[in-house]
């Protein structure tokens, strides 16, 4: 049977959604109920219009408005479906719906409340796609791959509408254009993801250990040692595994180090609550394992599932692993900057939650504003969201030190949390001072980061191997002038020759 969908009336347009989106075919049909004048545009007019420089944000506004139009056209045929639903369901501010990578097997109508949808990239990094208002429906994976492959977090506390998928499917099968229009939302989101994937790209290139080689190589001005790392990948054991298998879980005796050839494979854990968290999807040239060791930890923390059709993979055991950074310098340099890469976005990740959660709150400086000042009381720990922060130290002459510059993702602010226990009584080395207007940081105090770590423990791994790893890349570094980052080597020798300013004010504050 047919199902009206809307009524257009003077000054409303139509037809652009199929273009926009590439179909080949018309989803629905339109006719007039009543003498009507139309005017039209040629499919490739409306193509070179929107997209020419000179249309602006024409083509933004028109798939924003026609996304709007196709909700609210889909919620008619929902909305009767959601006043019948049986069930429903209080999420709590701070609380997640659903989880990247949990059974997808409902469709859910936030009837009060406010939602954010993200993403967790495979570095680990949770990118907000989108905010989600009263009457937006969710959670489409339940109709395509049966897996949600976003996370939805409350903002406030918010209530549900559950729409089970064994009354939904008669109702799509039966309406084309139903089924269509849920499938080209879904692709849309898949298509924002992408993006978001892309621009993760070279943050990923971060941890992987031959880019990470390089880079150590290039600093030092020494040839990469590719033959320590390719000995290594050829020594170790092959194996195979398939879609759901796990390479280990939480809680394991850790044994070996794995490199990923082919494949996908999805990082998660649990919290002592109980809350399931992904922390990173890795993919082909990627290596994970080390950082128990690296930490010195008994048991795993997380789980490792492949998420592909099947992984190739390789392992190292770990009496092997040490022998190869004992042997080269630049691997284990490599190895530990590609840990403190990989935990500084996990950790960047948690305390995006806390934010969320209101324990944590965001901090917008404008250019030459301090965050805080050497020899202030050490009481909080930052991220950068957005921006740069300049850390200098001031000399017992008053002459000023740049030490160290921190971009999108860094974070600092970590004197005095495990010393003192989260309680005030540290002092900063440094000063932190924002280099560009409108710079934005998460600040969490060390008291919120201290519980978070007791709740988290991938929080607590990950906070204190980003800190050692920073200590021991900072002392593996043979001239000081590599520690403060100085552009000008003469200007700091001369520096340096009049001023000898304690080690501890060059540690990464």
């Amino acid at each position: 049977p047919e199902v009206e969908i809307a009524r257009l009336g003077p000054g409303d347009f139509f037809g652009e959604t199929g273009i926009l989106e590439g179909m080949a075919r018309r989803r629905a049909s339109v006719e007039a109920v009543s003498p009507a004048e139309v005017l039209f545009m040629d499919k490739n007019e409306f193509t070179a219009l929107v997209s020419s420089e000179r249309s602006g944000t024409l083509a933004q506004d028109m798939a924003a408005r026609a996304d709007a139009r196709q909700a609210a056209r889909m919620s008619k045929l929902l909305d009767v479906m959601s006043l019948q639903a049986q069930r429903q369901r209080t999420v709590a501010a701070g609380e997640h719906v659903f989880v990247q990578g949990d059974e997808a097997d409902v469709i859910f109508h936030l009837l009060e409340g406010n939602l954010r949808q993200s993403y967790t990239t495979e570095t680990g990094e949770s990118v907000s796609l989108t905010q989600l208002k009263p009457g937006a429906y969710f959670g489409y994976d339940a109709l395509i791959s049966g897996v949600h492959d976003t996370t939805v977090t409350a903002e406030a506390d918010s209530v549900l509408a559950l729409l089970p998928m064994s009354s939904l499917k008669p109702a799509i099968e039966s309406s084309s254009w139903l089924e269509s229009t849920i499938t080209a939302r879904t692709n849309r989101l898949a298509a924002s993801k992408s993006r978001v994937g892309e621009g993760a790209a070279s943050g990923k290139r971060e941890s992987q250990i031959l880019a990470t080689l390089a880079r150590v190589a290039a600093r030092n001005g020494e040839p990469v040692d590719y033959e320590t790392w390719e000995r290594l990948r050829a020594s170790a054991e092959r194996f195979a595994i398939r879609e759901g298998d796990d390479v280990f879980s939480q809680g394991d005796k850790p044994t070996h180090v794995y490199l990923l050839d082919q494949g996908a494979v999805s990082l998660h854990y649990k919290t002592e609550r109980g809350a399931k968290r992904i922390l990173a999807q890795l993919g082909p040239g990627d290596h994970f394992g080390e950082t128990a060791f690296l930490d010195g930890r008994a048991t795993r923390n997380t789980t490792v599932t492949c998420v592909a059709k099947e992984c190739a993979l390789r392992r190292v055991v770990r009496e092997d692993w040490e022998r190869a950074l004992a042997r080269s310098k630049q691997l284990d340099t490599a190895v530990r900057m590609a840990a403190a890469h990989r935990s500084r976005s996990r950790l960047r990740t948690i305390i995006e939650l806390a934010v969320a959660n209101g324990k944590a709150d965001t901090l917008r400086l404008p250019a030459g504003a301090s965050a805080f000042k050497q020899g202030d009381p050490a009481s909080s720990f930052y991220v950068v969201k957005q921006g740069r922060v300049q850390m200098s130290y001031s000399t017992p002459d008053g002459s000023s030190v740049l030490t160290k510059t921190y971009g999108p993702g860094d974070t600092f602010g970590a004197s005095g949390v495990l010393s003192t226990g989260g309680v005030s009584g540290g002092v900063r080395r440094n000063t932190a001072t924002a280099c560009d207007d409108d710079t934005t940081l998460y600040v969490i105090p060390h008291r919120h980061l201290l519980l978070l770590m007791r709740e988290d423990v991938n929080a607590q791994s990950s906070f204190t191997n980003l800190q050692s790893q920073r200590k021991l890349l900072s002392r593996s570094r043979s001239e000081m002038i590599d520690k403060v980052h100085l552009r000008d080597e003469e200007a700091f020798m001369m520096n340096k020759q009049s001023v000898a300013a304690p080690t501890e004010a060059f540690e990464e504050d």
